[in-house]
């Protein structure tokens, strides 16, 4: 029998904070039977323990079920390879630092409805200041071309139906991005406030991961919403060619070039072809197949 819900753990030198993780999501889903859900633990080809860590919590636990990936891939693959392998009715995916309190699950799950996503976004945030700031900046200008509302914050603690993981498996992406893919896959978008967790791990991007992450996030933007902001600058260049010609071409030359922008990206995502998922290269799930019944 399928589990009603897979929460889905992309795992890079975690061993440390794991175990604690593990615990806090059994007793938050302490109220279902041991074969309603099922923790996946994607190890995206550590440097440490964390693959010995998780085969010691597959073994000691029913629920949890752990991957290892053939090579290194980055969180955003090894997330879509744990969704690909999971069974549940409902995805769960969140981050393997416990900077997502497991506790807020019942939140999220509650807010599901079919063909959403649920954002489960932090109220307060444990970043340095600096990062909060260019966060901040950075989020506006994304909001209007990802057509997301300015107060949804594309964290990676998200909750969804299988309906819409289906589609988010079969999305295009040259630089894939779970979150922003969920925003095309999915029929609605809705976010609950949470508070935020106490990271038990340093973060692992740099400055320079930040930039290339936020750069491609531009695999998502709305075609739609691009086609509304060059129709406007079109239209705003033609009202104002009689007062201000030059400033009137500029605007118009802008539009124009943000709608042939438009149907390119509409093009190449008609074009696309769906993500390539790294390969498995062990699984705890498929050990245990393998032990003699006792």
């Amino acid at each position: 029998m399928s589990p009603e819900i897979s929460v889905v753990v992309p795992c890079y030198n975690s061993a440390t904070a794991l175990p604690e993780l593990c615990d806090r999501l059994r007793a938050t889903l302490s109220d279902r039977s041991d074969d309603a859900y099922e923790i996946l633990l994607v190890d995206d080809r550590s440097a440490d323990d964390t693959w010995a860590a998780i085969s010691r919590l597959a073994a000691a636990h029913p629920q949890v079920v752990g991957l290892r990936l053939g090579q290194n891939s980055g969180q955003h693959l090894a997330t879509l390879r744990g969704l690909a392998e999971a069974r549940g009715a409902v995805l769960v995916t969140m981050d393997d630092d416990l900077q997502h309190r497991p506790e807020h699950l019942p939140d999220a799950l509650a807010a599901l409805t079919p063909g959403t996503v649920v954002f489960a976004c932090p109220v307060a945030r444990t970043h340095k200041r600096w990062r909060r700031v260019a966060s901040a900046i950075w989020n506006v200008p994304a909001s209007l071309l990802l057509a997301k509302p300015v107060r949804l914050r594309l964290v990676a603690f998200r909750v969804f139906d299988r309906s819409v993981c289906e589609r988010l498996l079969r999305t295009p992406a040259r630089r894939p991005m779970v979150s922003t893919m969920l925003l095309r896959a999915a029929d609605e978008v809705r976010a609950v406030q949470t508070a935020a967790g106490e990271a038990q791990l340093p973060s692992r991007y740099s400055t320079t991961d930040l930039l290339r992450i936020a750069t491609a996030y531009s695999s998502g933007v709305s075609v739609s919403r691009l086609r509304l902001i060059g129709s406007a600058a079109l239209g705003a260049g033609v009202a104002l060619r009689r007062g201000r010609p030059r400033g009137a071409r500029l605007v118009a030359g802008a539009g124009a070039a943000v709608l042939a922008a438009s149907h390119a990206l509409a093009l190449a995502r008609r074009r696309g072809t769906p993500v390539v998922l790294p390969d498995v290269a062990e699984s705890t799930r498929e050990l245990s197949r393998r032990q003699p019944a006792d």
